[in-house]
Order: C-alpha cells, then sequence, then structure tokens
C-alpha cells in the first residue's frame, strides 16, 4: 500500500507566519525562511494563497526554522494556541465565548478537515464532562512539532471557550513520522450545557 503525505491549507502556513511574527518578531521569522530548502522558501515567501493546498513538508520545513531561531523548544505549542481560535473564528464567525464548551468542541473535526486534507479526527467527551479524548488518525507527513501545534490549538480553542487549567496527556503516537496521536484534554470550564454525543 502507498502512503502519501496529506496536504495543508494556505491559511494554516499564512497564519503560522503571521503568529510567528507577532510572537518572535520579523527576524526570527526571515531566519527560519532561510533554513528551509529554496523551493520551500521562495513558495512561503511568495505563492501562498488561503485557500490552496500545499505539501505537509512546507509546514515541517518551517516548524524546524522556527524552533531553531527562536530558541524556544515549545514554538509550534505557543503559535498552534494563538493561531486555532482565529482560524476557528473566521470559519465559523462565532464569538467562542458566547457558545457552549460542547458546541465548539462539535466544530473542531471539520476545521482540521479542512486545515489538513484528508486527515481525521474524533473526539470523545468522558463521563463527567471535565475531558475530552482526541483521536487524529490519517495525518501521514506529521512531525513531533506539526502535533505540538495540534495540541497547542486545541488548548488555545478550549481556553478560548472559557476552560481554564487546561492540561494534555498524551496516550498514542505523536512522534515524528507517527500518522495517528491520541490524548486527552482535561479541563475546568464554565457552566455549559451536557455534551452531546459526537
Amino acid at each position: 500500500m502507498l502512503f502519501m503525505s496529506l496536504q495543508v491549507r494556505g491559511r494554516v502556513l499564512l497564519r503560522t507566519l503571521a503568529n510567528a511574527e507577532e510572537r518572535f518578531g520579523r527576524e526570527v521569522v526571515e531566519r527560519a525562511l532561510q533554513r528551509c530548502s529554496p523551493g520551500v522558501r521562495a513558495a512561503l515567501r511568495s505563492a501562498v494563497v488561503e485557500g490552496g493546498y500545499y505539501p505537509i513538508v512546507w509546514l515541517t520545513n518551517l516548524e524546524e526554522g522556527l524552533i531553531v531561531e527562536s530558541g524556544v523548544p515549545a514554538a509550534m505549542y505557543e503559535i498552534g494556541q494563538d493561531m486555532a481560535p482565529r482560524l476557528l473564528r473566521e470559519a465559523t464567525q462565532v464569538a467562542l465565548h458566547l457558545k457552549s464548551m460542547w458546541s465548539i468542541i462539535h466544530r473542531i473535526p471539520p476545521l482540521l478537515a479542512d486545515a489538513f486534507d484528508g486527515a481525521r479526527l474524533e473526539i470523545e467527551v468522558r463521563p463527567g464532562g471535565d475531558s475530552a479524548e482526541f483521536r487524529y488518525t490519517e495525518c501521514a507527513g506529521f512531525s513531533r512539532h506539526t502535533w505540538e501545534l495540534i495540541e497547542g490549538s486545541i488548548v488555545g480553542v478550549l481556553e478560548a471557550a472559557g476552560a481554564h487549567g487546561v492540561v494534555v496527556e498524551p496516550m498514542f503516537g505523536g512522534g515524528d513520522g507517527d500518522d495517528a496521536y491520541t490524548f486527552v484534554a482535561r479541563f475546568r470550564g464554565r457552566p455549559s450545557l451536557p455534551p452531546r454525543p459526537l
């Protein structure tokens, strides 16, 4: 069986660059781009459009450069934490703090499918309503840093929805070259409607 790497939406690449610049400065982003292969560097500077799909290796090249040049090992987690609530608001035109925690969690799988063509996500809300299990599959080409971007994204969305004390507990996968990752996010949240089955 032939395994193909999935593709990443242009808006993810553009938001990663914009959030990195906000967080670490233009000079860090420029140095990170210099670390990318020449073709990737040229494309990231001028050829990426919001609605297009591009090879996941463009994102993983950028991630490596940003981590080295920022000097922040958790750079991708932090960028995901900043970026995901903005992407969710743009995609849904919803003020996250006005919706229930569970209605927001239900919006994450379609956002992932749009951001990473071919990726899949199942979410199971745990009994008690203070945690959810996130099962990502079909994510060929993801690096450890892409998974950190995903973790930060989930934390950012939950926090924007009113959750506090969000903690991610890895269960399976999530390393370099893993095409799957399962983790549990535990949190305290504002009062909301009871969870519906996903």
